[in-house]
């Protein structure tokens, strides 16, 4: 097997212990939203300004967002390679399963809630627009 592929097998068979009943609830409940920032060295690698946005923007829809409550940044990660690539330029977030889903499920296909998704991308998407007016603005 490629070390691709024994990555993956190595990632699914750990998953797959974490929900086992006896586990599951000794994990904790995850943030509603995390946004995902940071480097374990605490330097903010998001566009300025949206963290605060998205905090503001999730609170009046009545959701909470972290900042690197569960990750960090971590090199070798996928999300690594393109956040150092293009600091400040791109933002990476995890918002909780059992938020979008008609019901939550592990490690199952689950069911996509229309609204729930709208929930989250207007603030998401208004937060963008205004990062983007204000790099613009910057530009000249």
């Amino acid at each position: 097997l490629s070390i691709r592929r024994q990555r993956q097998m190595c990632i699914r068979d750990r998953l797959r212990a974490c929900h086992r009943p006896e586990v599951r609830p000794t994990l904790g409940v995850r943030p509603e939203i995390d946004l995902l920032t940071r480097t374990k060295d605490g330097v903010r690698l998001a566009p300025a300004g949206i963290v605060e946005d998205l905090m503001a923007g999730f609170g009046r829809v009545g959701l909470t967002a972290t900042e690197g409550a569960a990750y960090q940044l971590v090199a070798g990660t996928q999300t690594w390679r393109f956040v150092s690539r293009y600091p400040e330029q791109l933002l990476c977030l995890e918002v909780r399963r059992d938020l979008l889903v008609e019901e939550y499920t592990a490690l199952s296909a689950m069911r996509v809630r229309e609204d729930a998704v709208d929930r989250i991308a207007g603030p998401l998407s208004e937060a963008i627009g205004r990062w983007m007016d204000r790099r613009a603005a910057a530009a000249g």
